[in-house]
């Protein structure tokens, strides 16, 4: 996330809220302490100008979404592609002779560990690194013993079914690695903070124009603007986020491949 990288979404949130309310009551007493008071042609024209800002908000609020709900789906769908890849690599296995079938098979099995320790690691450097390492240590061993087959039976079809398989996990683990660094550029996120703090205040300033005080109606455009940023913020952060990429697929394949190995 650029700039706000490295803080938690509740933290950003929960200090803009307080940018917002703040705003709010600044802008409100300036507009009670205007002298002269404005008259009813500039009200007018700062009506025009809260309603284009509230709109660009309201815009920006839509795309930022619309990014950070985009990148969500993008990993959920990529977790359910590689735990599919996985599955067909650990049937195909089955094709080779044995005891090289058995040793390919508990390698696969291992990788699905190693795929949900990469995501449990969540924003602990160490065990990200240590996931990631064992994840290439497995795909090196499994590609090598598959091409060490492939060279003592190079037209066995099953070997080049293996082979695109594994191809395919290796693949879409750079693919999630990827997808998992994938943020809404912080630049934006700023942009769109700037412009709410512009919008709330100009609604300040327009109820201290008027000469009353909306507390109430001041704290839920800001409860409202500062939730939908947080909700954004934990679409795109998949690790400490408030929604989670959920792992079940991969989970549902851990069990199904144990409960096919006491077979």
């Amino acid at each position: 996330m650029g700039y706000l990288e490295g803080v938690a979404p509740r933290w950003i949130a929960g200090g803009l809220l307080v940018l917002l309310l703040v705003a709010a009551e600044v802008a409100a007493r300036l507009g009670r302490r205007r002298t002269p008071p404005a008259s009813p042609e500039l009200r007018r024209l700062i009506d025009t100008v809260q309603a284009a800002v509230l709109a660009l908000l309201g815009l920006l609020l839509a795309f930022t979404f619309s990014m950070a709900a985009e990148r969500y789906e993008t990993r959920r769908v990529l977790v359910l592609r590689e735990a599919n890849a996985i599955g067909t690599a650990w049937l195909r296995a089955g094709g080779l002779p044995d005891p090289t079938a058995g040793e390919e098979r508990a390698r696969l099995r291992a990788y699905v560990d190693v795929r949900l320790a990469f995501y449990a690691a969540g924003e602990d450097q160490e065990r990200l690194d240590a996931a990631l390492w064992s994840a290439e240590d497995l795909q090196a061993a499994l590609w090598s013993t598959a091409m060490e087959e492939a060279r003592r039976a190079p037209q066995a079809i099953p070997l080049g079914l293996l082979l695109a398989s594994l191809n395919e996990v290796i693949d879409l683990h750079e693919e999630r690695v990827t997808a998992m660094q994938a943020h809404v550029p912080g630049e934006i996120l700023i942009m769109l903070m700037f412009v709410a703090l512009i919008g709330i205040g100009s609604v300040g300033y327009s109820y201290g124009l008027a000469g009353h005080r909306h507390h109430a109606a001041s704290a839920v455009l800001g409860l409202l603007v500062a939730g939908i940023v947080h909700v954004i913020l934990g679409l795109d952060e998949p690790r400490a986020g408030l929604i989670a990429v959920s792992q079940q697929s991969m989970m549902d394949l851990r069990d199904t491949l144990d409960r096919l190995d006491r077979r």
